[in-house]
């Protein structure tokens, strides 16, 4: 794909590849008629959007730089952390778990990954996905971007969800969870209150504009059975152009207060 929009339409969803967005090009894939994520097929590393880029730090801080890892993506978009991932730690064995195979198709017949890349597909509901694999360490990092319009399926924020993929979570695995800091927080109070049930440290990254200023927007949750390199994490944090806060520790108990965890 060299130039142009695409577009997809079938009974069960609409999308486009817009091209030309973003300050060094790439291309947009705009689902319902929202922007999804963006891609930039010359340069995998390039990540216009603050939410990947947020998520991006948060594997980076978790392991050692270049080494390649084992990564499960429940939702596929157009493959953004994947690609990154196959860029900067080549060798990563990577899944995607994409409900719509007519989506994953369009995308990959019109960017295709570059050569090499390791990343295989299956389309399927994310948890039906996570509960079909066998029990047992496989992936470090599992990264659930899923969404339904500008909603999270209910079924995908569950402690029974979470404990689903803690049990296929190698020593020292991290799950990166893509969400919306909600109307009123109630929501985001409970996904932190149902991943602190399942595991030991978690901790929220958001913008302070976010945090603040909206009524909603994207926020990423990590967790982990082993502790987390915070501070790390803050430095890499201080490369976005606008203030990012961790929340963490005491933080996060004043944040999460009486909020119960989510139950199937």
């Amino acid at each position: 794909m060299t130039g142009g929009d695409l577009e997809l339409t079938t009974d069960r969803i609409t999308a486009r590849l817009v091209s030309g967005r973003g300050t060094r090009g790439g291309y947009s894939l705009v689902v319902g008629g929202t922007t999804q994520s963006h891609v930039n097929p010359d340069d995998p590393s390039d990540l216009q959007l603050e939410y990947v880029r947020l998520a991006v730090h948060a594997i980076e801080a978790a392991f050692p730089p270049a080494a390649p890892i084992s990564a499960l993506h429940l939702g596929g978009g157009a493959l953004t952390i994947p690609r990154y991932l196959a860029h900067t730690r080549p060798g990563s064995e990577q899944h995607v778990v994409e409900l719509y195979g007519e989506l994953y198709d369009f995308v990959i017949e019109a960017l295709p990954p570059a050569p090499g890349a390791s990343i295989t597909a299956e389309f399927a509901d994310a948890r039906a996905a996570v509960e079909g694999q066998p029990p047992g360490p496989r992936w470090d990092l599992v990264v659930v971007d899923v969404f339904s319009g500008n909603a999270v399926p209910g079924h995908c924020t569950t402690e029974g969800f979470f404990r689903s993929i803690a049990a296929r979570l190698a020593p020292g695995g991290r799950v990166v969870v893509n969400s919306l800091l909600s109307s009123g927080r109630d929501f985001t109070r409970e996904m932190a209150a149902t991943l602190r049930a399942v595991f030991a440290h978690t901790a929220i990254i958001v913008s302070d504009a976010v945090l603040e200023d909206a009524p909603y927007g994207n926020l990423e949750f990590i967790a982990s059975d082993e502790p987390l390199d915070l501070g790390l994490l803050e430095r890499m944090l201080r490369r976005e152009p606008r203030p990012i806060r961790v929340i963490a520790g005491e933080e996060l108990d004043a944040f999460t207060g009486d909020a119960q965890a989510r139950a199937d």
